[in-house]
């Protein structure tokens, strides 16, 4: 008897089917061939068993010996018979497998086509002669057109009828083109795991020839600048940066961080030595930015002599507004050399320096202090307590107690009053320690300053006072000086004084 290997369910190592059925047939027919043997000897041992009974009828003593071996000869028939029957019930055990195989095997068998791995799991089952387990290959032919999927060690391949179509092979893909030539793809060697999502903006993969070789590298600077795009050749000797086609300016510095030291967006030229050596930039400072006074604040920065350069007898021209639409020239320097300023600079009479141009082009600082002086003064008063004096410049008059023209005088020019020096000289009894206050007022303007008020008449003085602010005066103002007495313990009498007020030319 030959044993069918059945293997383990699906794992395709059992024995083929056409094996298996040939070891069936084999099977049978060793069976019928055993029951045919054993129906020629049930029949021989009757027929010996007839002839003995003839001849045991004419042999005395032999019928004896002759009923004892059919008394055997019965028993053996019938073990016999019975093992027929244990045989005939094995058979049709087998019989109903049989059946069983035939009736899965007859889709197969009613179209009468090679076995396919479609065939087999149209039968449901995921298993065919045609897979490979060692080297696992996938194996699938159909009227003889080939197809393969074959996976080794370090190797992965894909076959078609007319040769490989893929094959990736320790890192490398190849790819088989229409023309029959070989193309692949190899991965340089990387430091981390990187996920390439395909396909790429335009679609498509390009071979490196069709790849532009880059012009710039990143270099570290230092550690505030930080990375920054350097030529890759030496013979790239600068940049020509021109509006894109759409006329968008062409190129832009932009940084959007805007705390930290590195609250910056510059364009910066550096020379020789250091990066702050011979260095120039056009930068603005966020608000973030470690030096107050330029946060928020742009401009250009140099660490040698700095240059503005025009031609074309173009002239340079600084224009500030509000936005870009009205900005007005504030100040210019035409090509030939007319230095122009667009505006009225503010008035600051304190200021006694001003700039002149030398014969050589130079600018000097020279002092522009251009004064006159003015008198007021009036004849002996002995003056009254409490009492406010109007003095012009009527020196053989004593002073008025009433706002009248002729104390009054008129400026003879246009400046600013800073100082005034007071004379007094008492004819008369020396008066007590109690203060007077003097001021000069300006009629014309409605404005006023205060000399002083702690002017005393106990002696004869000469003081000059610095006013605590100017008095602005125009030619042909009406100014005046009002002396307003205390309440006095003695009063001084035949006091006589003299006013002189210092008026800065503007």
């Amino acid at each position: 008897m030959e044993i069918i290997n059945v293997s383990y369910p699906n794992d395709g190592l059992g024995d083929k089917l056409r094996d298996s059925m040939v070891k069936v047939n084999d099977n049978f027919n060793e069976l019928l061939g055993l029951i045919n043997s054993l129906d020629l000897s049930i029949s021989g041992i009757t027929g010996l068993d007839d002839a003995l009974n003839t001849i045991s009828a004419s042999i005395t003593g032999l019928q004896s010996q002759i009923n004892t071996l059919d008394s055997n000869h019965t028993t053996d028939i019938s073990t016999i018979n019975s093992n027929v029957i244990t045989i005939n019930s094995s058979i049709a055990t087998i019989n109903d497998s049989i059946a069983d195989i035939i009736n899965q095997l007859e889709p197969l068998l009613e179209y009468n086509e090679p076995e396919t791995l479609q065939t087999v799991t149209n039968r449901g089952m995921t298993t065919s002669n045609s897979i490979t387990i060692g080297g696992m290959k996938i194996y699938d032919s159909v009227a003889d057109f080939y197809s393969e999927i074959s996976v080794n060690d370090g190797v992965f391949s894909v076959d078609a009828y007319q040769g490989r179509l893929l094959n990736c092979e320790y890192g490398y893909f190849y790819f088989k083109n229409t023309d029959g030539y070989l193309s692949n793809i190899s991965n340089a060697s990387l430091t981390s795991n990187r996920l390439y999502t395909l396909p790429n903006k335009s679609g498509t993969f390009a071979l490196l020839d069709d790849i532009v070789a880059p012009t710039l590298q990143s270099t570290l600077l230092d550690s505030n600048l930080g990375t920054r795009l350097t030529p890759i050749s030496s013979t790239i000797n600068g940049f020509n940066l021109n509006k894109s086609v759409n006329g968008s300016v062409g190129f832009v510095v932009k940084n959007t961080d805007g705390t930290g030291n590195g609250a910056i967006a510059s364009v910066s030229v550096g020379g020789t030595g250091s990066y702050y050596e011979n260095g120039l930039s056009l930068t603005y400072y966020g608000g973030g930015y470690y030096i107050p006074s330029l946060r928020k604040t742009g401009g250009l920065y140099s660490t040698q002599d700095f240059n503005f350069l025009n031609v074309n007898n173009s002239k340079i021209d600084f224009k500030t507004g509000t936005t870009i639409s009205d900005v007005t020239s504030k100040f210019s320097i035409s090509g030939g050399g007319t230095v122009s300023i667009g505006v009225t600079p503010l008035t600051d009479n304190s200021v006694v320096k001003g700039l002149a141009r030398k014969s050589n082009g130079d600018l000097v600082e020279f002092d522009r202090t251009c004064f006159f002086t003015q008198v007021f003064m009036h004849g002996s008063v002995s003056p009254l307590d409490n009492t406010t004096y109007y003095i012009g410049n009527f020196p053989d008059l004593s002073p008025n107690t009433s706002n009248s023209i002729t104390r009054r005088i008129h400026s003879q020019g246009k400046g600013y009053v800073s100082s005034v020096s007071i004379a007094i000289n008492i004819g008369g009894t020396i008066g007590s320690t109690e203060n007077s206050t003097f001021e000069l007022h300006n009629l014309t303007q409605e404005t006023f300053v205060k000399i002083t008020s702690q002017a005393v008449h106990n002696t004869d003085s000469l003081i000059l006072y610095t006013l605590s602010s100017n008095l602005n005066v125009k030619e042909e103002d009406e100014l005046q000086i009002r002396w307003i007495t205390p309440a006095w313990v003695t009063n001084p009498t035949t006091v006589r004084q003299r006013f002189t007020i210092k008026i800065n030319i503007v």
